[in-house]
C-alpha cells in the first residue's frame, strides 16, 4: 500500500470513525440543550444540595412565561393548513401526475394513525425549547401488503450529522442515528441470534461497563442509565450519502473521442509534459494556423526548440482518451451501515447490516430538521426560545448570590 493511501477499513470500523469524528463537536451541543431541559423544568436555584437545603435566594424565577410563549410560537406555526406543491416540467402529462402526486402525499401525511402532525409538533417544541428538533421518517417493509412509512419523534442526542454542513446539503456526506429498541425485535429484524439487552453489558447492580465494552464520555453514561431499567439494545445507523465503493469486476474501458478544442500535445517520452488544449491557444493567440501537429519531433540539440520543453522528446497529438468506468457498489452510494455498539458479535465487532439504504432513490436523509434559529456557520441550529431567556435571567441570579 502506498504511504498516502488511506487503509481500508472494515463496516464496523467505519462506523465507529464516523461516530468517533462527530461526537466531540455534538457531545457539547447536546449538554447545552440538556442544560436549557433542566432550566426549563425549573432547576434554577443558586445553590441546591437537596429539597430542604436550597439557596432560596436563587429562586428568581416563577410561573409559565417561558413555556407559554415556546406553545404560543408552536401554535402560531401550526395554525394555517400545511400547503404542498408541485412543479411539473412540461405541460404534456405532469400537471396531472403532479395533482395525483400530492394528494398521495397529503393523505400520508393526514393519516391519524401514523401521526406525522403529532411528531411534527413535538419537534417544533424541542427546536423551541432545545435549539432543534428532528422527525424521522422509517420504511417497514414488513407493515401491510406493501410496506408502510412511519414517522418517528427523535430525542435530542440520538441524531448526528457532519456539522460542516446542514443535513440535506449535497455535500454533507454522513448522518448517525442511534435508536433502542427490544433485544427480541432486534434480533427478528436483522436476522441474527446474538443481540443481547445493553444490562448485559453492564457490571451486576452498577452502572459501570464491563471490560471491552467501547466507551465514549457522556455518550456511554446517558445509555447505561437507560438500560439498567429496560430489555433494549442499542442500533447505530450510520447512513452515508456519497460512498464510492466501486463493485469488483465491473470496471469497463471505452475511448473517448475528442473535440478539436480539446485536444493536446503529450511527450512520447512519458515525461508528464501535456501542452495546453487548443481552446487555451486560440485565446492566447499562439495557435498554430490549421491547428496543433500530428507529431513535433524530438530536438536534436539542446538549442532546438522543437520537441518537448520539458526533456526535449517528441511530442504527439492526443485525439481521443480511454476511460475507465466501475459500477458503485451501493445503488446512487447510498450505503447504511447498522451495529449494536454494547453488543458486539460472536466473534467480535461485526456489523448487523452493510448495504444499500432502505430507498436508495432519496436524494438526501429521510428526515424533517427543524431549528428555532438558524445561525450563521452553525448547522447544528442556533439559540432557542429558553437560550433568549438566559441573558435577562442569569444576572438575577448572580445578584442574588451576592446579596
Amino acid at each position: 500500500m502506498a504511504a498516502d493511501e488511506m487503509p481500508v477499513l472494515k463496516p464496523i470500523e467505519l462506523s465507529q470513525k464516523y461516530f468517533d469524528d462527530m461526537w466531540p463537536f455534538w457531545k457539547v451541543k447536546f449538554e447545552a440543550t440538556e442544560e436549557l431541559k433542566r432550566f426549563l423544568a425549573g432547576e434554577r436555584y443558586v445553590s441546591d444540595q437537596g429539597q430542604f437545603n436550597r439557596d432560596r435566594r436563587g429562586v428568581q424565577i416563577r410561573g409559565q412565561e417561558v413555556p407559554d410563549a415556546i406553545n404560543h410560537v408552536v401554535a402560531k406555526a401550526t395554525e394555517r393548513p400545511r400547503s404542498i406543491e408541485a412543479k411539473p416540467k412540461d405541460q404534456q402529462g405532469d400537471p396531472d401526475a403532479a395533482e395525483a402526486m400530492i394528494a398521495l402525499i397529503n393523505d400520508e401525511l393526514d393519516n391519524p394513525g401514523k401521526g406525522f402532525e403529532r411528531e411534527r409538533y413535538m419537534a417544533m417544541q424541542a427546536a423551541c425549547e432545545g435549539r432543534r428538533g428532528v422527525v424521522w421518517m422509517d420504511w417497514c417493509p414488513d407493515h401491510g401488503a406493501y410496506g408502510e412509512l412511519f414517522w418517528s419523534f427523535q430525542p435530542d442526542g440520538s441524531v448526528m450529522w457532519d456539522p460542516a454542513y446542514h443535513p440535506h446539503h449535497p455535500l454533507c456526506e454522513v448522518l448517525t442515528r442511534h435508536k433502542r429498541i427490544d433485544y427480541r425485535q432486534a434480533n427478528r429484524d436483522y436476522g441474527v441470534d446474538w443481540l443481547r439487552p445493553d444490562h448485559a453489558a453492564l457490571m451486576p447492580h452498577s452502572s459501570n461497563w464491563k471490560a471491552g465494552v467501547p466507551l465514549m464520555a457522556g455518550f456511554s453514561d446517558r445509555i447505561a442509565e437507560q438500560a439498567r431499567r429496560d430489555d433494549k439494545v442499542t442500533i447505530r445507523e450510520v447512513w452515508i450519502k456519497n460512498d464510492p465503493t466501486e463493485k469488483p469486476g465491473t470496471e469497463t474501458t471505452r475511448t473517448r473521442i475528442l473535440k478539436s478544442h480539446e485536444r493536446y500535445m503529450s511527450c512520447k517520452s512519458n515525461c508528464g509534459y501535456r501542452s495546453d488544449t487548443q481552446a487555451v491557444l486560440k485565446r492566447q493567440g499562439v495557435l498554430p494556423k490549421g491547428g496543433l501537429p500530428m507529431d513535433i519531433a524530438a530536438a536534436t540539440h539542446p538549442n532546438d526548440p522543437s520537441g518537448c520543453p520539458q526533456c526535449g522528446g517528441a511530442l504527439t497529438r492526443i485525439d481521443a482518451t480511454d476511460m475507465t468506468q466501475s459500477q458503485l457498489m451501493y445503488a446512487r452510494g447510498r450505503r447504511m451501515i447498522c451495529s449494536a455498539p454494547f453488543c458486539p458479535g460472536p466473534d467480535g465487532a461485526e456489523e448487523l447490516y452493510d448495504g444499500a439504504w432502505p430507498i436508495p432513490s432519496l436524494r438526501s436523509f429521510p428526515g424533517l430538521f427543524l431549528f428555532y434559529k438558524v445561525r450563521p456557520g452553525d448547522n447544528s441550529g442556533g439559540p432557542s426560545l429558553v437560550d433568549a431567556q438566559l441573558p435577562r435571567l442569569v444576572p438575577v441570579l448572580q445578584g442574588a448570590a451576592r446579596r
